[in-house]
């Protein structure tokens, strides 16, 4: 919803009210909705390519049931999947234009993992066991894989598979709380990012595929939501910090050493995602509580707004060239958003689709 329509439709709103109020009284009752979690994207947040055409986004529908979303044609036209089950997903990661995984929470609050074979036309659930809120997978190839989150018992949730999640096993991360983006460069070296029990920053790095995992200094406070890394040596993660204000922090050297990055941004960012080096995209909100969507060609030692006007936040982001992606999320009058540039974000288009109460992750193939 842009600015002017939402200017319209509050004045609609107050009119109506006011012929209610005249014509008697009614007990209206409180609207509630489930939220989810937010996307990395990494990921740790995902997303697609004109010359791949293939896409897929999750996030909440009504009455229970999420929302899977997928495309052929560039977004130009949306479906509706059937996941099959009812549950909350927050990411979506594919590996190829046939298999991919989606992850959140069951309606019994058991951790839900969701596989298709078919790019989406059937999905198939697979058992975590252990209860709590998945925010992130993220895979390598067809058997090997990571999903991060909380359990309900306050620990940091990281579960591995080396068999396309037909078993998974959890790992040791060594502290509570959540972790809510997961991203690995290769079968040994990778990353996740969240908060600790204490609300402080969380940045884990493992080169042992999982094995064993080190906690990092990020250097910043507050709660980091999406990493991306390019290599082993090169990645950025996104976030709020304390007093409302969006983080940016870059590592050259694998995380060893984090700098914070100058966002020029209150609010908060949910998801970044880079071509190569340079060239890089990050979305969230501003304090505004309007739709944010930053982009730098220099590695992000400066940033800069691109133009969209919706009163929204955006969750979830990635391009697949320099020219080619979507970035998702959510209004504020309770719908979801999916937007598509062909331009490098010059100009930011709007699709239509089905999208239920907000969408939390984009992924496509190339």
């Amino acid at each position: 919803m842009r600015r002017s329509e939402y200017r319209l439709f509050l004045l609609v709103t107050v009119l109506a009210l006011v012929a209610f109020v005249n014509v008697g009284c009614a007990e209206v009752p409180e609207e509630s909705s489930s939220t989810g979690g937010s996307q990395s994207p990494p990921t740790s947040g995902t997303t697609t390519s004109d010359n791949a055409g293939a896409a897929w986004a999750v996030g909440l529908g009504r009455l229970g049931r999420p929302v899977v979303l997928h495309t052929v044609d560039g977004g130009q036209t949306w479906a509706t999947q059937d996941a099959g089950v009812s549950c909350d997903l927050n990411q979506v990661h594919f590996v190829n234009n046939r298999i991919g995984w989606a992850v959140g929470r069951n309606e019994d609050g058991s951790m839900a993992i969701l596989s298709t074979t078919d790019g989406g036309e059937h999905w198939a659930e697979q058992r975590a066991d252990s209860d709590g809120a998945l925010r992130s997978v993220w895979f390598l190839d067809e058997k090997t894989g990571w999903a991060t989150g909380a359990g309900d018992d306050g620990r940091a949730t990281i579960l591995h598979t080396l068999d396309g999640g037909g078993s998974w096993t959890e790992q040791n991360a060594g502290v509570n709380g959540d972790l809510r983006s997961v991203h690995f460069v290769d079968s040994l070296n990778g990353w996740t990012v969240g908060m600790d029990d204490e609300r402080v920053s969380v940045v884990l790095h493992t080169t042992d595929g999982g094995v064993s995992w080190t906690r990092q200094d990020a250097g910043v406070d507050g709660e980091l939501k999406c990493v991306y890394f390019i290599d082993q040596s090169s990645g950025w993660a996104v976030g709020k910090g304390p007093n409302d204000r969006a983080i940016v922090v870059h590592t050259t050297d694998g995380g060893k050493t984090w700098t914070e990055q100058d966002a020029g941004l209150g609010g908060e960012l949910r998801s970044i995602s880079f071509v190569d080096g340079l060239s890089g995209w990050a979305v969230g909100k501003d304090d505004e509580l309007m739709a944010v969507i930053l982009h730098t060609t220099d590695g992000g030692t400066s940033w800069a707004k691109q133009n969209v006007d919706y009163i929204a936040g955006l969750s979830s982001v990635r391009l697949d060239s320099e020219r080619s992606g979507w970035a998702v999320g959510d209004r504020l009058s309770g719908e979801g958003l999916i937007l598509h540039t062909t331009d490098g974000g010059e100009h930011w288009t709007e699709q239509e689709a089905e999208t239920g109460l907000g969408l939390f992750s984009v992924c496509s193939v190339n």
